[in-house]
């Protein structure tokens, strides 16, 4: 049986990789790392950057393991993200914080967000804000999903 110790099988993986030529199982103990240190992520308590647990905020009602609920800045800079964002598009728990939103939309879409952003706070006018709609997103592994 494996260790459950997630640097112990990245150095494992590397030592796979670069010293015994072996990619293949190189691959298979550090996709055994991203698990485990998704399962570690996913058993502690706090949310993503501890934000959503506030009740000031409104919005805990909103949050179970299928919504997904980013929030951006004026820059479209990813600031808070929760449990169900980074699970669903295979980001672990830090990744997101400080990117541009457009990671997680396919082109053409994400090479005219940041546009619609700047509209919308220069003229307030609203192109998909407060309506439900189905949208296309990229997964990490640059797969699209709706």
């Amino acid at each position: 049986k494996h260790p459950n110790n997630v640097k112990l099988l990245r150095l494992y993986a590397k030592f796979l990789q670069d010293l015994k030529q072996d990619p293949w199982a190189a691959a298979k103990w550090s996709s055994e790392a991203e698990k485990l240190e998704l399962e570690e992520e996913t058993n502690k308590e706090a949310d993503v950057f501890g934000v959503f647990e506030d009740e000031a905020l409104g919005i805990s009602s909103c949050l179970n393991d299928k919504l997904s609920i980013i929030l951006i800045n004026a820059h479209c800079e990813i600031q808070m993200v929760n449990k169900a964002t980074w699970a669903m598009f295979g980001y672990r728990k830090n990744e997101l914080r400080g990117k541009n939103v457009s990671i997680l939309i396919p082109a053409p879409f994400a090479d005219h967000h940041n546009g619609y952003v700047k509209t919308y706070l220069s003229t307030g006018r609203k192109t998909l804000l407060d309506r439900s709609t189905d949208l296309i997103a990229l997964h990490k592994n640059k797969r699209y999903f709706i």
